[in-house]
């Protein structure tokens, strides 16, 4: 087991001591990382990380983008924008995505349309990762 911490500048998102297995996107593609893992810094890009814990639960999290630091048995995830996917509220984000639809296509120039694209990316994530952590539970 290791240590892992996941906090951006708002708060501490995340910690826990019996973390058995991760895997976060990086900017190179998903790696995953288990105890006795060798030192490590990645670039984190959109995408979930997940989180094996030793009582054999998994915890996604939402990740804008961020870094991730491994050494000795304990992993730090800085991240710019991240959220417990079951903490996201679905009808919100499907309405922000909506917005985001909406502002793409009235974007003025390239600038804008990149911005607005990177934000459709983003609520797409985030509604399909509430999806998910609404069907599981659905399911308990």
């Amino acid at each position: 087991m290791f240590h892992l911490i996941i906090t951006t500048p708002e708060k501490r998102l995340f910690e826990d001591e019996h973390v058995v297995s991760l895997v976060v996107p990086t900017v190179n593609g998903e790696i995953g990382v288990l105890t006795g893992h060798h030192p490590i810094v990645a670039q984190l890009t959109l995408g979930a990380i997940k989180i094996g814990l030793a009582n054999e639960t998994e915890q996604l999290i939402f990740i804008g983008s961020g870094y991730l630091e491994v050494n000795n048995n304990q992993a730090t995830i800085l991240a710019d924008q991240a959220e417990n996917v079951e903490e996201i509220a679905l009808e919100q984000v499907k309405e922000a995505r909506r917005k985001a639809e909406e502002q793409l296509k009235t974007a003025k120039d390239q600038v804008e349309m990149d911005k607005y694209y990177e934000e459709l990316k983003t609520q797409l994530l985030r509604e399909q990762l509430a999806g998910i952590a609404k069907f599981k539970k659905e399911q308990k």
